[in-house]
């Protein structure tokens, strides 16, 4: 009850109303809340609470985070043993042609790259085509805490005439 009162105060809310929210979301029924849980939570209620975190961009929470909150532990060596053996596969396998090189040059200019994702992603395809005029190479890109490209967020929204023009840049 200690550590919800001190919640509680760190995000300027009443105790009862965060022990509340807690219960709520503890989706399993278990008495516990896992970080998970609790980070699924905090996204939602803390927007304009300041949280002692460095960063300008909540997208970049891995900025001084701890190491083992944000890295993938080493294979251990009965991993790393397979991936040498797919990899070696898959090496003599390989023809010798040369992956094909993009059409066009990643843009130097980010300033419109998010817009750019953000018009692909809600499917404003006017608005990515305008863009995509100024920076042809955006065709290419995505900002580096973005999962998805242009031509992805087209495949999602399943518009094969989208998909063919990205392709075709």
């Amino acid at each position: 009850m200690k550590a919800m009162g001190n919640l509680a105060e760190f995000l300027g809310l009443e105790p009862d109303v965060v022990s509340k929210e807690m219960k709520a979301l503890d989706f399993d029924a278990n008495n516990m809340v896992s970080f998970a849980e609790f980070v699924l939570w905090a996204d939602k209620h803390t927007i304009g609470i300041p949280l002692g975190i460095e960063i300008p961009d909540k997208r970049e929470w891995r900025k001084g985070m701890p190491t083992w909150w944000t890295s993938i532990p080493p294979p251990s060596p009965e991993e790393e043993a397979l991936l040498k053996a797919a990899t070696a596969g898959a090496k003599g396998s390989k023809s010798k042609k040369s992956k094909a090189k993009p059409k066009v040059a990643e843009d130097p200019d980010t300033s419109e790259l998010e817009d750019f994702i953000a018009a692909a992603k809600e499917g404003e395809w006017e608005t990515l085509r305008e863009i995509l005029g100024r920076h042809p190479g955006y065709v290419n890109m995505r900002p580096p805490y973005r999962r998805y490209a242009a031509i992805h967020q087209a495949c999602y929204h399943g518009d094969v005439e989208v998909i063919r023009e990205l392709a075709s840049v």
